[in-house]
């Protein structure tokens, strides 16, 4: 069943379909729960609410038609696509970067002719000075608005699980406002008192969680 999870300002907007409300147990009952009727001034509404008070609890959205209820969300932004990377060296540590005050995944906006695919191998090459990356498999797509030049947008990243064998000295795009690059134990991220994108984090405790179920895909 498609949902769709954004961060607008570090708190989730979740579209989703009727039924899912149906099941108590599906969401925190601490977030705001509306009902679509097909007006998308009733989103932008939501979307100011979400603008105006930073790390709130977060909003839910239900629809019939979450298919739609997603494009007419997505017609209140310019939309752009990026591929980004969770890279594991050998010991099954993961890279992360340090911009603009906080700890990331290395990640980019998708050149034309390219797939999404190559986008993420690419900035994860240049963000971070890697000499070689391989892609394992796709781990999901993330999605989070901001204002660039007073303009509300909406990214959409595919992320990837990588891997590489020759990590060699990581090597931070200064260019691109990359401070810092480093080598972290997934498994302690969470406990570690580091600033980082709740969106990011999101990807992390995918991983994670997917670790545990699968270990032998780590």
């Amino acid at each position: 069943m498609q949902r769709y999870k954004i961060y607008i300002n570090e708190s989730p907007l979740i579209l989703t379909q009727t039924s899912d409300f149906e099941d108590e147990t599906a969401f925190e009952r601490s977030l705001i729960h509306a009902k679509y009727l097909g007006k998308p001034k009733m989103l932008m509404n939501y979307i100011e609410v979400l603008e105006k008070n930073k790390h709130h609890d977060g909003i839910i959205i239900q629809a019939d038609d979450v298919e739609q209820l997603w494009l007419d969300f997505k017609s209140l932004y310019n939309y752009i696509k990026a591929g980004g990377g969770l890279v594991l060296n050998k010991f099954g540590k993961v890279l992360l970067i340090f911009r603009r005050g906080h700890w990331d995944l290395p990640k980019g906006k998708q050149d034309p002719g390219e797939t999404l695919a190559e986008t993420a191998v690419r900035e994860v090459m240049e963000e971070t000075g890697l000499p070689n990356v391989e892609l394992i498999e796709k781990l999901g797509n993330g999605y989070h608005c901001y204002l660039m030049s007073k303009q509300r947008t909406l990214k959409r990243t595919r992320w990837y699980l990588m891997k590489t064998s020759t990590p060699g000295k990581l090597v931070p795009q200064k260019e691109e406002g990359i401070q810092d690059a480093a080598w972290f134990d997934p498994k302690e991220i969470p406990t570690l008192n580091i600033p980082m994108y709740n969106n990011i984090r999101d990807v992390l405790v995918r991983y994670n969680n997917e670790k545990l179920s699968n270990p032998e895909k780590s």
